[in-house]
């Protein structure tokens, strides 16, 4: 009797142990799959810039932001009795303003027609322009 219980237990042991040793095996490869991961994935910021970007206004904007910009002769007149630079309408306006989709016309052919609204201490400004698929047609500033 007394076999069968220290036979048990020996093999009680050997179960327990193996089963350690497996969860030492299974920790090992979650914490190397988490450090492999986070090693390729973890510090892209295009990433970070597509998530914040993933949103209409953002993509709108980022789109305008590489296409090449067209001003008319009444938006240049304009931009110089605001005191306006179009390096300020570029690289601020262009990039910081909340696009009002409800007044847009986004699917109009040939260009889609976008009013744009700025707002700092400084300005309070709306842009109306035309995004085609090769350029950037600004029609308006108020």
């Amino acid at each position: 009797m007394v076999w069968f219980t220290l036979h048990g237990l020996k093999l009680i042991y050997d179960i327990m142990s193996d089963l350690r040793r497996r969860f030492k095996f299974y920790g090992l490869g979650i914490l190397g799959g988490t450090f492999l991961v986070i090693l390729f994935f973890g510090r892209r910021s295009s990433c970070r810039d597509y998530v914040k970007n993933y949103m209409p206004n953002g993509r709108v904007l980022s789109e305008v932001d590489f296409l090449p910009k067209e001003y008319e002769p009444k938006v240049i007149e304009k931009l110089g009795v605001l005191n306006i630079d179009t390096a300020f309408v570029n690289q601020k306006i262009l990039k910081k303003g909340e696009i009002d989709f409800e007044r847009s016309a986004p699917r109009e052919k040939p260009c889609g027609l976008y009013i744009l609204n700025y707002t700092d201490s400084t300005y309070n400004v709306e842009v109306n322009f035309k995004k085609c698929k090769d350029k950037v047609v600004i029609q308006d500033i108020k």
